[in-house]
C-alpha cells in the first residue's frame, strides 16, 4: 500500500480587502484572535510545513512563519496557488486563504486522509460548487497553472481539465463540520459581523473536535 503524500500547507494572503474597506483582513479580530492566527492553528494539526504567500512579508513578521511572493504578477487567487505550489517542496500542497475563522481541523484531516500519489487535486464540493481555495494540489499542477494564467484566464476552474481530480462530496463533508463554516471567509462587514455573531453565540460549536484550541 503506498504512503499518503506529506503534506506542505500555504495560506494565501494576498488579497486587497476592498470589500472590507481597506486593510490587511488577515489580521481582523475573530473571537479575540487574528484570523490568520487561527488558520495557522488549524492547518498545524495537518502539516508541520506552512507558508504564507503574500506580497507584503513585513506584515507577518509576528506569525514566525516563512513568506513567498508571487511568482507571476497577477493579482488573483491563482496567482496564489501557483506561487504555493512552486515555492513548497512537497509533492503535494494543501491551500487556504487567511480569511478562514472557522477552519476546522476535522475537515483538514479528512481533506489529507483523501489525498493520494495519483491525484492531481483533492477539492470539496458543496451544493454551492467547488471550494477551490480550501483544496489540495499536487505540484504536478504548476506548469497548467502558470500556462493558464499566462494566457490570461485566471479563473482556478480553467486549470482542471485533464487533470486527476477527486471531488469530496457535501454528505462526507457535514460528517467533519456538520454546518460547513469552513468555508466562510471574511470578503465583508457583514461577513465579519456574522463571524463575531457566530462565535458570541457559540454557533460554530466544537470545531476542534477536542473541545480546545490546541
Amino acid at each position: 500500500m503506498e504512503s499518503r503524500p506529506a503534506l506542505t500547507a500555504a495560506i494565501l494572503a494576498g488579497g486587497q480587502s476592498a470589500r472590507m474597506g481597506g486593510g490587511n483582513k488577515a489580521f481582523l479580530d475573530a473571537g479575540g484572535l487574528p484570523v490568520i492566527s487561527r488558520v495557522a492553528a488549524a492547518l498545524r494539526t495537518v502539516s508541520n510545513d506552512i507558508f504564507i504567500v503574500s506580497n507584503t512579508p513585513e506584515e507577518y513578521l509576528s506569525l514566525d512563519l516563512p513568506v513567498v511572493a508571487d511568482i507571476v504578477p497577477i493579482r488573483c487567487p491563482l496567482s496564489g496557488i501557483h506561487s504555493a505550489l512552486a515555492s513548497g517542496g512537497g509533492s503535494h500542497c494543501l491551500v487556504v486563504p487567511c480569511d478562514l475563522p472557522f477552519l476546522s481541523p476535522r475537515l483538514l484531516r479528512l481533506i489529507a486522509e483523501h489525498v493520494a500519489p495519483d491525484l492531481d487535486i483533492v477539492i470539496p464540493e458543496t451544493h454551492t460548487g467547488m471550494e477551490p481555495l480550501c483544496a489540495v494540489y499536487s505540484k504536478r499542477c504548476v506548469r497548467r497553472a502558470e500556462s493558464v494564467l499566462l494566457s490570461g484566464n485566471y479563473k482556478i476552474r480553467s486549470m482542471l481539465g485533464g487533470l486527476r481530480v477527486l471531488k469530496l462530496r457535501e454528505d462526507l463533508m457535514r460528517k467533519a463540520d456538520p454546518p460547513l463554516l469552513s468555508f466562510l471567509n471574511l470578503n465583508t462587514p457583514a461577513d465579519l459581523a456574522r463571524a463575531r455573531r457566530i462565535i458570541q453565540e457559540g454557533g460554530h460549536g466544537d470545531i476542534w473536535g477536542t473541545g480546545e484550541e490546541g
